[in-house]
């Protein structure tokens, strides 16, 4: 109710082309939804509709991963007011961008959001993951857990390429909750893959039978 209130008083600006009326306009949501990801998640080879060339598709543990797009022009401009300058509206077209991205789901599927560092949450005054599941399972009518705690507060984000895989087995642990046999887990960017990958691994030590994967925005690898 309070954010509708604030709507009406003053008007969101469309955070790409400064449109009024939305977070997104519809023109550059049909922008970002023309522009899907689709060659392999992890290392940017061409791949076919299960998101992983066949090479990724023997050393990861996902069973099919969804990427809405490439982390630029509009979708960057999203991302980066919603994840950096803590604008908590942008949640609501995010997760709409992931409906429109992902087919039909099992209904079994319960949705995992990758924990945000305690240090993130305070930075930005919310877990930004979390509310986009919350958005996304309202949209799709699934149901969600969090079997995971994050351990670290470091963000991935600042660290190069090497540290980031050296921290792939300090992320995370259980966090007792039972862990569901279908899991759709989430993410916002992916650059390595390193927060995944970690966050997949544990789930299926944890009893995970099926994990599907889904991430917002694609990092590009630097050429």
């Amino acid at each position: 109710m309070i954010d509708r209130l604030l709507a009406h008083l003053a008007p969101h600006l469309c955070c790409s082309c400064g449109a009024t009326g939305a977070v997104l306009c519809e023109d550059c949501k049909f922008n970002i939804v023309e522009n899907a990801w689709l060659d392999c998640v992890i290392c940017e080879k061409p791949c076919g509709p299960r998101g992983l060339c066949q090479k990724c598709i023997r050393t990861t543990p996902f069973e099919q991963v969804w990427v809405v797009g490439r982390r630029e022009n509009e979708l960057k401009q999203l991302i980066d007011e919603y994840k950096f300058g803590s604008k908590r509206a942008a949640a609501v077209p995010i997760a709409e961008l992931l409906h429109l991205r992902l087919p039909f789901l099992p209904p079994d599927a319960m949705v995992v959001g990758v924990p945000a560092s305690a240090h993130g949450v305070r930075i930005r005054g919310f877990d930004h993951m979390q509310l986009i599941v919350r958005e996304l399972t309202r949209q799709r009518s699934l149901a969600t857990a969090q079997p995971l705690k994050r351990i670290t507060n470091r963000e991935l984000h600042t660290m190069s390429r090497e540290n980031r895989i050296a921290m792939k087995d300090r992320l995370f642990e259980l966090s007792g909750v039972a862990t569901p046999e279908k899991v759709l887990l989430l993410d916002d960017i992916l650059t390595t893959g390193t927060t995944m990958l970690a966050a997949a691994e544990l789930l299926k030590k944890a009893g995970v039978q099926t994990i599907y994967a889904a991430v917002v925005a694609r990092q590009p690898f630097d050429r």
